[in-house]
Order: structure tokens, then sequence, then C-alpha cells
């Protein structure tokens, strides 16, 4: 494997891990579904913003993702 291939290996890993955890902070803070959470989340610009390289959120903690998404989304309009 060359330099970038791991370097793209190793930022698809850190977005997974990152993602996998502003899931779970939604089924908690927000009560929903694992289905659903993962609809809303992959739904979103945040998530856009998260595949774009060159904005390096997948620096960032799982907690100011899931903060930047709930100031995108008004989440009591969501459907329950």
């Amino acid at each position: 494997m060359n330099k970038q291939e791991q370097h793209d290996a190793d930022v698809q890993f850190m977005r997974e891990c990152v993602t996998s955890e502003v899931v779970k902070l939604l089924m908690e803070k927000k009560d929903l579904d694992m289905e659903s959470a993962i609809m809303l989340f992959y739904s979103s610009d945040t998530a856009k913003k998260l595949d774009n390289e060159q904005t390096k959120l997948y620096t960032q903690s799982p907690l100011y993702l899931f903060d930047m998404l709930m100031s995108e989304i008004n989440f009591e309009t969501l459907p329950r």
C-alpha cells in the first residue's frame, strides 16, 4: 500500500469512527432507533461535509459533529 492509499484508508477509518459515535449520540440524546439515527445523519449536510476531505471534519470530536448536526436541523420538527 502506498502513502496515498494508506492516507485514504486512515481518513475513511476516522470518518467511520466519528459517524458511529454521532449515531450513538443521536440514539442516546434524541431517543432515536438506530435506523432513524443513521438515516438522519446520512441525509444531513453535516454528513456531506464530513465526506469532503477538505473540511477535515473527521478530525473533530463526535460531540462537535453532533452539535453541528443539531444546529443544522430543527429537531423538534422531526417525526417520531
